[in-house]
């Protein structure tokens, strides 16, 4: 509207100029169409409520693994290990907003109605030297539109802020007649979020002890290198080591110390160690034992066993204490299940003896010891047992036959 005002001022400003040639009585029309009006428009904004933090240019950095719990578990023959480790974060903090806006709405009628008014702002003035003659009936003159526009527009910057005010303090919808050139139009104005802001805070860091998730450990014992073992941790920083499977192997191991050590940053870092004592292998071995024992199946392919008997000091004798030993070795491909020996002699101490191997798994072997008492009035000579089997599948040892030889009670030396 300014702009228009201004052309129609330069043009009239021209056209009053006197010619040289005396007096000439020039006319002007001025004609301008204005646009209409958008239909929505945000008319001011201002920080709404807080809606979060966003972090940005953040970083995680890990100090190496340190040793957090050594548990024999619930599982016999595993050590249960947990790992944790520090990590420090950093990042540039920022505080989100909502920004909320004051925003001025028009219906279609009004913007129409606003096109239509835009015709009755065209400004004629007829000009005789430097003077106004005769202003034209229903027009207004230049000057006298331009103050006519200037308070229409200080009410409408007054309607504006009154409405502005109003959302501020909480209302929702504000409806206010605004005059709008040769209109006055009833415009609506809602509180509505327009859009978001940040706020920066700065640098921030954090520092906390987590799982040391996927992490490559090691148990060894410098006297068994064979038995060393290598676990990965999970997502939660715990891993197990298996010690012993089997009875067999719980029953190879000693008391001794066993060093863990954390793969990071490419090396091998010893990190802590557990002491493995008399009463976990005991443990170990006794319930790897009963879960041998209770363990069901059927093997895909049949199992075989190579057995063998050992006495100690290769014979009994009366009136003495001796150990018996019985191996099974599976040569099969398959597992035994609840595979038993039974004994039978004609030899009291020898006969009715139990031998519970339970589960063989191929290429297993296990060795099961029972000691053996001769009365002292046992007579000398061969004693003869024999082994009697039984198997959860049909796939038990035929029968086996063995003779120890027995001495009688030493003589004393007399004087």
């Amino acid at each position: 509207m300014c702009r228009r005002i201004a052309k129609s001022r330069a043009l009239c400003s021209l056209l009053a100029r006197p010619s040289t040639g005396g007096l000439v009585l020039l006319g002007a029309l001025v004609a301008a169409t204005g646009c209409g009006e958008p239909q929505r428009k945000v008319v001011a904004a201002w920080r709404g409520d807080f809606i979060g933090e966003n972090r940005a240019k953040e970083e995680v950095m890990f100090s190496p693994p340190v040793l957090d719990l050594v548990a024999s578990g619930g599982e016999q023959g595993f050590l249960q290990i947990e790992l944790k480790q520090r990590q420090l974060t950093t990042f540039s903090l920022e505080k989100r907003y909502q920004k909320v806006g004051a925003v001025r709405q028009l219906s279609a009628e009004q913007v129409e109605q606003l096109r239509g008014d835009s015709a009755k702002t065209a400004h004629v003035g007829i000009f005789l030297g430097s003077m106004w003659l005769v202003p034209p009936a229903g027009a207004s003159l230049t000057a006298g539109a331009a103050v006519m526009e200037r308070k229409q527009a200080k009410k409408k910057d007054a309607a504006e802020k009154n409405a502005v005010q109003q959302l501020r303090s909480g209302e929702s919808t504000v409806t206010t007649p605004v005059n709008y050139r040769w209109s006055t139009l009833q415009t609506e104005y809602k509180r509505e979020i327009v859009g978001e802001e940040t706020e920066p805070v700065g640098a921030e860091s954090e520092e906390e002890m987590v799982a040391a998730a996927q992490v490559l450990l090691k148990i060894e014992n410098s006297q068994y290198p064979t038995q060393q073992k290598t676990v990965r941790t999970d997502d939660f920083g715990r891993a197990s080591f298996g010690l012993a499977k089997t009875p067999a192997e719980a029953a190879v191991l000693k008391p001794a110390k066993w060093s863990i050590s954390a793969k990071w940053a490419g090396k091998w870092q010893e990190i802590g160690a557990v002491q493995l004592t008399h009463e976990w292998i005991a443990e170990a071995v006794h319930g790897l034992r009963e879960q041998s024992l209770r363990a069901v199946g059927k093997p895909e392919l049949p199992p075989a066993a190579t057995l063998s008997l050992k006495v100690s000091n290769g014979l009994f004798q009366a009136g003495m204490d001796s150990d018996l030993a019985l191996t099974v070795l599976n040569t099969g491909k398959g597992e035994f299940y609840h595979l038993e020996a039974i004994t039978e002699s004609v030899v009291p101490a020898l006969n009715g003896l139990t031998f519970q191997f339970g589960k063989i798994s191929p290429g297993e072997s296990l060795t099961l010891v029972r000691k053996i008492h001769f009365p002292r009035q046992q007579p000398p000579g061969q004693a003869i047992v024999r082994f009697q089997w039984s198997e959860l599948n049909g796939y038990a040892p035929g029968p086996v036959e063995a003779g120890v030889p027995v001495v009688g009670v030493p003589k004393v030396k007399s004087d």
